[in-house]
């Protein structure tokens, strides 16, 4: 039962497209967006034009189906990478708050975003050649995939998130570091609940059970529907006189 609703064209592209049109539509009309916000604005526009090519390539109405349907999972892969690079992305911009004027600074941001995302796929990429009859099954290489994510976000966080916003602290007010670190920890909260959803629901798919599909959607809601405007919605808007 649920397996059929969660493969079905309802589920994505439907609801996902939906999201993220009302999305795009809230961040172009809104009136009352806070100025300091802007350059967060037009991130998050872009990052959901990429959520919908990723649903119109790989859902349920994708051109490439039925006809090319192995297709989808090469075109999936960019899009896997892309979805955890804006996570890392958010956190770099956050973290570059007080140098955003400085062009290479910024490059650096976008450069250290797609290599913390590049890391699982190619630990997957490992596993994948050196055990290739136990990953034949789709399902266990999601699994594996999402439990290498939650240690490397968690590391990632400790490793590099946590000493930057100690040194962060000596260039802003406290109130603005306290304001980001708080937003930092929403979206670092935020994105491991929805990673260890979807190895619960896999674990139970694995295990024979439907209901793990019914898990799934939570995730899924998250991932493409949720995270954007969530991200948006709970940053810091105060930040102007920090940025200059």
């Amino acid at each position: 039962m649920w397996k059929s609703l969660y493969d079905s064209a309802w589920h994505n592209p439907g609801i996902f497209a939906l999201a993220a049109f009302f999305l795009l539509i809230w961040l172009i009309v809104w009136p009352k967006h806070a100025p300091s916000l802007r350059h967060l604005r037009v991130l998050v526009a872009g990052l959901a034009v990429v959520v919908l090519a990723d649903i119109a390539l790989t859902g349920g109405l994708s051109p490439l189906a039925p006809a090319h349907r192995h297709w989808i999972g090469y075109v999936a892969i960019p899009f896997v990478i892309l979805g955890d690079a804006r996570v890392f992305l958010l956190f770099e911009q956050e973290l570059a708050r007080s140098t955003v004027q400085d062009p290479a600074r910024s490059l650096k941001t976008y450069g250290r975003a797609l290599a913390m995302a590049l890391i699982v796929p190619v630990l997957q990429a490992i596993l994948l050649q050196l055990f290739p009859s136990m990953f034949a099954q789709r399902r266990r290489l999601f699994l594996a995939y999402e439990l290498m994510f939650l240690p490397v976000l968690l590391g990632y966080i400790r490793v590099r998130v946590q000493p930057a916003l100690v040194a962060r602290a000596q260039r802003l007010t406290q109130h603005t570091w306290l304001q980001g670190g708080k937003w930092l920890s929403l979206l670092g909260v935020f994105v491991f609940a929805q990673y260890a959803l979807w190895a619960l629901a896999d674990v139970m798919i694995l295990a024979g059970l439907d209901a793990g599909y019914l898990v799934r959607f939570v995730p899924n809601a998250m991932y493409y529907a949720l995270f954007l405007p969530f991200a948006y919605g709970s940053a810091p808007s105060d930040r102007a006189t920090d940025e200059t």
